[in-house]
């Protein structure tokens, strides 16, 4: 009886959207964990760069790179909003200011985007690590400023992912991504 309780529980609370938010600073997993948190579960994974790219009609990043911000900016507002909330499962990654707005300027906020979430999921990593993520070759000086640069980004984007989490009343599941498996499981107990 408990085993068909909960399987009724379970169809229910899938039936609804569910809509998760990956955020984080460079480096920190966000695809990585994404992708397979989207394979193990049947979920959409909605890139933003790749949304950006097929918008745009560019093949490659460097392509991208080279299109101006207030384009970009213009078609993350209008289209991905519309993407996501056409879609039942989806995990969209993608950093912050992206998708939801300048961390340093809460005025530019993506409201349709942020209201058609359920979830936010932050990530963060050992600065170490993301650094070694980032570049394999760089000097021990270089490093070092890196590493305190790495921990202030992380603050911020911490701060900001809890500012959202609270004003669209949002769970947030903050996850430190050191191990893919310990981590894709503390998403999947909070989300599903």
């Amino acid at each position: 009886m408990g085993i068909l309780i909960w399987q009724v529980a379970v169809l229910l609370f899938m039936s609804k959207p569910v809509r998760v938010f990956f955020g984080g600073i460079n480096g920190v997993g966000k695809t990585t964990l994404a992708s397979e948190f989207c394979s193990r579960n049947k979920f959409e994974h909605v890139r933003a760069s790749s949304v950006l790219m097929n918008s745009l009609k560019v093949r490659s990043q460097r392509e991208l790179e080279e299109v101006p911000e207030t384009l970009k900016t213009k078609l993350m507002r209008e289209e991905l909003p519309l993407l996501v909330s056409s879609l039942d499962f989806a995990v969209i990654d993608a950093h912050y200011i992206v998708c939801l707005g300048n961390v340093y300027d809460l005025g530019s906020l993506n409201e349709k985007l942020a209201k058609s979430l359920t979830h936010l999921v932050h990530l963060v990593a050992e600065p170490r690590v993301i650094l070694s993520r980032r570049a394999k070759e760089i000097e021990k000086r270089a490093r070092e400023l890196d590493i305190a640069k790495i921990e202030l980004d992380q603050n911020v984007s911490l701060l900001f992912s809890e500012y959202l989490a609270k004003k669209y009343d949002l769970p947030l599941i903050k996850v430190a991504n050191q191990d893919i498996n310990k981590a894709l499981n503390a998403i999947e107990r909070a989300i599903l």
